[in-house]
């Protein structure tokens, strides 16, 4: 079983959530009063840019000051990922180059890249890895919004590198109906069916899937996501990362922070306590306050 304590020893915030702002001594502070102990560090370069040696110099202090470990790095937005030329391909290759880098000097375990997934995302990775193979952070691939999750499962599979993985981010997923599977009851079954080899997540809420699909604060009132299903699909498949909450927006700080610290106490007093697996371990025993699994 999962306690809120246990949750909690592997509970993560990005710094997402400051991207309206510049990131520094004050913002990191905010997160260590708050009684978050991990964090991911967001390339938003308008916020936190890893070229600014200075901004860098400051952070890595305040990180350390604090006792905050941090446990990944995402990488820039503007690389052209979506992209098909040659080109591209090799921009998005010399633009992680460096930020990898400063992962790593960060102490980060992991590296989250929209590289997608298939020959021209197999090419990018197999030549970063090459150009990073005397460092440990892994590299992962996102998956991007609309998309299913199984082809980056076996993506990463068939990579076979022990840094190379994939980063689950909730809010994008959509199954066939274009529907987010994890605002249904089968979530569970989509983590355990393709989710095998995911090494990282990030996490968040969806109100109205169709006006704000994601990037929403965890367990809140008006959620959607059916977080006890999710949890029991990463207990399933012995997921044994961190519980990354990322702030897509920006827009209430105080608020995003409050419902990140309350996410483990409040997941046991919904659903009693953290879910366990019966005795023919594929099945969860725990039960929320309307008896549903």
């Amino acid at each position: 079983m999962w306690t809120a304590a246990e949750i909690r020893g592997r509970l993560a915030i990005s710094t997402a959530v400051f991207q309206n702002a510049r990131l520094g001594e004050g913002e990191i502070a905010q997160v260590k009063d708050a009684g978050i102990d991990c964090v991911e560090i967001s390339i938003v370069r308008r916020s936190s840019d890893d070229r600014d040696s200075g901004q860098v110099a400051e952070v890595l202090e305040a990180f350390g000051a604090n006792e905050i470990d941090v446990v990944s790095v995402h990488g820039p937005f503007d690389l052209p990922y979506r992209e098909t030329s040659a080109v591209s391909e090799e921009e998005v290759i010399e633009g992680s180059v460096e930020p990898i880098a400063f992962a790593e000097e960060a102490g980060a375990r992991h590296y989250v890249g929209h590289f997608g997934h298939g020959q021209r995302a197999r090419r990018i990775l197999d030549a970063l890895l090459e150009r990073t193979a005397q460092m440990s952070v892994v590299l992962t691939t996102e998956n991007q919004t609309g998309q299913p999750l199984k082809p980056y499962d076996n993506f990463v599979k068939a990579i076979g590198h022990d840094r190379a993985s994939w980063t689950l981010d909730i809010g994008h997923a959509r199954d066939e109906d274009k529907v987010n599977p994890f605002v249904k009851s089968e979530s569970a079954v989509t983590i355990r069916s393709t989710c095998k080899h995911v090494g990282h997540t990030h996490l968040h809420d969806s109100f109205d899937l169709a006006a704000k699909p994601d990037h929403r604060p965890p367990m809140h009132k008006d959620g959607l996501i059916r977080w006890v299903d999710l949890f029991e699909g990463l207990y399933g498949i012995n997921y044994n990362g961190y519980f990354v909450f990322e702030d897509g927006r920006g827009e209430d700080v105080k608020d995003w922070v409050d419902h990140v610290v309350r996410f483990p106490e409040r997941f046991i007093e919904l659903y009693g306590q953290a879910p366990q697996m019966d005795t023919d371990g594929h099945r969860w025993t725990q039960m929320d306050t309307d008896g549903h699994r």
